[in-house]
């Protein structure tokens, strides 16, 4: 009997010990948003791998996504602690990064002349207006509500 409450004992000790390891993420109280939609530009698809991001400065967050063959994107929290809260998001998109290039390709002699170039800017892409590739200089706010939101963004009815 001794032996017996002894190993109860131990393995109560044990499950109180192992339970407290590990941290689980304590969920939102208050019902989030999701966010999904697409980004055309005068019905055309934009470059794929390009990235979506909502800022919202009311809550200090910030959500992205890539953008799909198909103009795409659906926002997933990284934590589901955060989720996405509602608010009014700041939008910038931005073409994908390039790839760098091997030093001495053509390639990245090309890059060198066009950067060693006296006040050149940096080619903006042709499918994504300039004024959306930063927040500072972004128009494009939207409001994301509780629940789903679904927004299809077409950049050539931007104002200008």
């Amino acid at each position: 009997m001794a032996r017996l409450l002894a190993r109860i004992s131990m393995l109560v000790v044990a499950l109180m010990f192992f339970g407290g390891c590990g941290k689980t993420e304590k969920l939102p109280t208050t019902r989030q948003a999701t966010i999904k939609g697409s980004v055309s530009n005068g019905g055309k698809s934009i470059d794929m791998d390009s990235t979506v991001t909502f800022f919202c400065a009311e809550h200090d967050a910030t959500f992205g996504a890539k953008i799909d063959s198909l103009g795409k994107f659906q926002m997933v929290p990284s934590l589901k602690s955060v989720g996405i809260p509602a608010g009014r998001y700041k939008v910038m998109i931005r073409p994908p990064e390039k790839a760098a290039q091997t030093v001495g390709s053509n390639d990245y002699t090309e890059m060198m002349k066009k950067t060693n170039a006296a006040n050149v800017k940096p080619e903006a892409p042709s499918n994504i207006p300039v004024s959306v590739l930063s927040f500072e200089t972004t128009k494009l706010v939207l409001e994301v509500q509780e629940g789903d939101n679904v927004f299809d963004i077409d950049l050539s009815k931007l104002p200008k």
